[in-house]
């Protein structure tokens, strides 16, 4: 348990009997048991582990309008410490195209994000159209909490 305050179930063995007691090293945890009276049996599994980041590509979004006009990104979302949640987007005038867009951020740049809720979006650049949009989430973690996301609004004019 990477936080006590906070446990979260990420594995479950069936150990087949009474457990006795329990260690772990780097790699495995080991598990005493008395089964049926057969005396000690030490049972290792691997640690499961946590990735420190994440992203997440929305669905393609529809505006229905060729000459959409962008107005901001905002989300809302559980911070904690160590943590950040970012985002980039990009559009196109197809939902095919969309697949080759550039992602871009704050700047309209791909070296950039929107790190705050309801930011202009911008798009600059090889912006390939305006009627299509999708957004990608950046999730990063200290590797004890993650924030959670709980909702994104893209706000525009059709």
């Amino acid at each position: 348990i990477s936080n006590p305050y906070s446990p979260q179930y990420v594995y479950s063995l069936d150990i087949g009997g009474k457990g006795t007691g329990i260690d772990s090293d780097d790699n495995y945890v080991y598990i005493s048991t008395d089964t049926a009276n057969k005396g000690l049996v030490i049972v290792g599994t691997t640690v499961a582990g946590s990735n420190t980041n994440g992203t997440y590509i929305s669905d393609i979004l529809d505006t229905g309008s060729d000459s959409t006009l962008y107005n901001f990104i905002e989300w809302d979302h559980q911070e904690v410490p160590g943590g950040s949640v970012k985002f980039q987007v990009r559009t196109a005038n197809t939902a095919e195209s969309i697949e080759t867009a550039t992602w871009v951020g704050s700047d309209g740049t791909n070296g950039a994000f929107y790190e705050t809720s309801r930011t202009p979006i911008i798009l600059f650049g090889d912006s390939t159209g305006s009627r299509y949009l999708q957004y990608k989430v950046f999730l990063e973690s200290d590797g004890v909490s993650t924030p959670v996301l709980d909702n994104v609004r893209i706000n525009y004019t059709p």
